[in-house]
């Protein structure tokens, strides 16, 4: 097991650190007054940043996934997106 670290920012938030990467998890609601939670990953394997942001919609019970991959090794490098991840 990798020991992790939690941290409470502000309401509704919460920081997850472990050793292979960081996961932020946000609930709140919409300005219109929706409820969501969105969740927030950052691994590096390798030379390589993985970041994946999975929206969840409550009221639809649905579930969006938007993610990257980046060449750390690259100055240059543009993100590479990246279908679904898990």
């Amino acid at each position: 097991n990798v020991p992790a670290s939690v941290y409470t920012v502000g309401g509704g938030s919460s920081v997850i650190q472990t050793n292979d990467g960081t996961r932020i998890v946000q609930s709140g609601r919409t300005s219109d007054g929706k409820p969501y939670v969105r969740e927030s990953t950052d691994k590096i394997v390798g030379d390589t940043l993985r970041h994946v942001e999975r929206i969840y919609d409550p009221t639809t019970n649905s579930t969006k996934v938007h993610g990257y991959t980046l060449d750390l090794k690259d100055p240059n490098a543009k993100p590479v997106p990246i279908n679904e991840a898990s």
